[in-house]
């Protein structure tokens, strides 16, 4: 067994110990016992993110899963989180980002950029300034198309 291995396990028995911990004590006063529960799952899921126990994406899903199990919100109220517009947002960007390292987009960019400024460094700032600049006007026009959809 190599150490990352040793590692995930020791995260994963940790944070469920973490999460049993407080399910199985008495809340502190002023705390409610949804709120220490509450508590116990994040910090499942803070240990198993620093632990990297399990992939991101299933700790991320860890809330959807316990929350109705565990009595702290039921499943139509913690489901609607995950689909918000800004998660999508975020989704979109990811894909968009996976997609550029895929077909290696970013180095495409770079090497236009050297191969139209040269090597002299004014040119080279001014080049992926120019990048920069054009990325955030066409973003500008996908935000006015988009109010315009809606």
């Amino acid at each position: 067994m190599t150490a990352d291995r040793k590692k995930e396990i020791i995260g994963l028995f940790l944070g469920i110990a973490c999460l049993l911990y407080t399910l199985f004590t008495t809340p502190p006063q002023g705390i409610t016992p949804s709120s220490w529960t509450t508590i116990g799952v994040t910090l499942l899921m803070a240990v198993w993110w620093m632990f990297e126990a399990l992939p991101i994406a299933v700790t991320a899903l860890v809330p959807l899963v316990l929350f109705p199990i565990l009595g702290v919100m039921d499943a139509k109220t913690v489901a609607p989180n995950y689909a918000q517009d800004l998660i999508w947002l975020f989704v979109g960007g990811f894909a968009l980002a996976y997609a550029m390292e895929t077909w290696n987009l970013h180095r495409r960019v770079s090497l236009l950029v050297l191969k139209v400024c040269g090597t002299n460094p004014k040119m080279l700032l001014l080049g992926f300034l120019d990048r920069s600049s054009e990325r955030r006007v066409f973003r500008r026009r996908l935000r006015g198309g988009r109010r315009v959809v809606r």
